[in-house]
């Protein structure tokens, strides 16, 4: 927690903008942090798709902290793709593992995926396998998923690659608990 304390200061996760929650279509944010992450992906010849189910929900959320969860992990898969893989984000309605629905967006690469290590200590601070990382862009991309109510997990994907899904209370979930 120490830790956290330091890096909310660092971060401007206290920033009342970053904190501030409306109700926002996934798919546009989603669709925002492609456009930001296109000269990367194309410049690795790396192929990104999007397929969102129809009529989602909105999400009750911080556009901000999600945009940055969400190029955090985008980046992350566009390094670990194959010049010339891909990158798919599927968005669909699901549940929380303790009840209740939840929007769940999946980035799912083409890379050579993750060691037993890495993928049990993806989301701790300052744990990279990269030269020039930090550490805490997957940390963060926790922090922010537990901050909405929400959660992150990591997989390697049987064909190859790694698959990262955030689940997230959807906006009438969310709305409800506040009430």
């Amino acid at each position: 927690d120490n830790v956290w304390g330091a890096l909310k200061g660092i971060l401007g996760f206290s920033r009342k903008d970053m904190l501030e929650k409306k109700a926002h279509d996934i798919s546009n944010i989603v669709n925002e942090v492609i456009d930001m992450v296109r000269f990367r992906s194309t410049s690795k010849k790396v192929r990104v798709s999007v397929s969102a189910a129809d009529d989602l929900p909105k999400v009750y959320c911080s556009h901000t902290q999600l945009m940055q969860a969400f190029l955090n992990i985008a980046d992350n898969a566009i390094d670990a793709a194959a010049n010339g893989g891909h990158l798919d984000i599927w968005i669909r309605e699901s549940n929380l593992p303790q009840g209740g629905p939840a929007i769940l967006i999946s980035f799912v690469d083409d890379g050579v995926g993750m060691d037993r290590e890495t993928l049990s200590r993806a989301f701790e601070p300052f744990f990279t396998t990269k030269k020039t990382g930090t550490g805490l862009g997957l940390a963060i991309v926790d922090r922010v998923a537990d901050t909405h109510g929400g959660s992150v997990s990591a997989a390697n994907c049987p064909e190859g690659g790694a698959a990262f899904t955030l689940r997230l209370p959807n906006k009438k979930q969310q709305l409800k608990a506040a009430a």
